[in-house]
């Protein structure tokens, strides 16, 4: 127990740590990443957002910061601890603990869809992109990020970190090269547009 309780605070802590290093090479490399995901955003103007895997809200703090407008966020995640720390930051959206398997397809119509640094944390990512099809609306955009491999396990071996993993990730179970992602997605989703930002993936797709 106790020792799983480390554990979770450790993935916690690397996990801030990813956005908040204050190492310059590292902070310009995280805001050109936030940077090439708001240039995929269709609008600067979103009625009703669904970010899967919100985090601490990280990533909607970025997008804000960059003029992103938001009415109705709904983040969630399945670490308690990540979405207390979400609702503290942000009282005026919704964060809550589910699994994105329990999301179902209702009323609300979302016309953004956000999966960003989830993906390859699953054991079956297809369940995920299932699902994400499933509760999507035609004109629903669908901004989904991974690590672009193998730049992204290089970039840790040349930190020193993950060394005996060989540079990768303790919690990444899945690896793709930029290609093999968007055919991977591209079997579920239609591409609207694809780009690298070392040492990330990401793309903007549609049901």
């Amino acid at each position: 127990m106790i020792i799983d309780m480390i554990r979770e605070e450790e993935k916690l802590t690397r996990h801030i740590n990813k956005y908040e290093n204050k190492n310059i090479i590292h902070q310009f490399l995280i805001n050109r990443f936030f940077d090439n995901f708001a240039e995929l955003l269709t609008q600067r103007h979103y009625r009703n957002i669904l970010e899967i895997g919100c985090a601490e809200g990280y990533l909607l703090d970025k997008l804000l910061q960059r003029g992103i407008k938001v009415d109705s966020y709904c983040g969630i995640d399945i670490r308690e601890e990540s979405i207390t720390e979400a609702n503290k930051t942000f009282p005026q959206f919704n964060f809550k603990v589910q699994d994105f398997n329990d999301l179902s397809p209702g009323h609300e119509k979302f016309d953004l869809i956000i999966c960003s640094q989830v993906l390859e944390h699953l054991t079956n990512p297809q369940e995920c992109l299932n699902k994400i099809k499933q509760i999507s609306a035609p004109d629903t955009q669908i901004i989904l990020s991974v690590p672009w491999e193998p730049w992204f396990r290089l970039g840790n071996l040349a930190r020193g970190r993950d060394i005996s993993r060989l540079g990768n990730h303790p919690e990444h179970i899945q690896q793709w090269t930029a290609k093999s992602f968007k055919n991977y997605v591209n079997a579920t989703l239609k591409v609207r547009e694809f780009k690298t930002s070392f040492p990330f993936t990401l793309g903007s797709f549609t049901v």
